[in-house]
């Protein structure tokens, strides 16, 4: 007799800057992100996220960046302008990103754009900011049910 033992979170890779685990049991990727990255580096890891992402086809991204600084301007312009382009053709739609920041960052963000600049969505992936990582995983799951409806 056999028996098949999947584990609840595994670790799939990790960088100096970055830990890429696959959560089976809810359905996820969890990117945590410490320290300051390079352009380079940080765009390779992200590359390989997508790459298993889309290999294992998991729509639910859960990305942890407490512990780095706010993006700088050329991080951001290049989320925006080749990885999440990128993501959207190649996952398709109901993609789901939970960004996690400082709370300091948070509250920066929250008196610059306000709650809907918090959160974006589009017919392909929605986008919200949390301070919390328990919040972000909740809103995830909450989300993946009301998808599943």
């Amino acid at each position: 007799m056999y028996k098949i033992i999947i584990k609840k979170k595994v670790a799939m890779f990790s960088t100096d800057g970055m830990i890429l685990n696959h959560d089976f049991e809810h359905g996820r990727l969890e990117l945590t992100f410490s320290g300051k990255m390079e352009l380079e580096e940080f765009q390779s890891s992200c590359l390989r996220a997508l790459d298993y992402a889309s290999n294992a086809y998991v729509w639910s991204w859960l990305v942890d960046l407490q512990d780095t600084p706010l993006l700088d301007d050329a991080q951001e312009t290049w989320l925006a302008t080749e990885l999440l382009p990128v993501l959207m053709v190649r996952m398709g739609a109901g993609i789901l990103l939970a960004v996690v920041i400082s709370e300091e960052s948070y509250q920066e963000l929250f008196l610059n754009v306000g709650e809907q600049g918090l959160q974006s969505c589009n017919s392909f992936i929605s986008i919200r900011t949390f301070c919390d990582v328990q919040k972000a995983r909740e809103w995830l799951g909450n989300q993946r049910i009301s998808n599943a409806s």
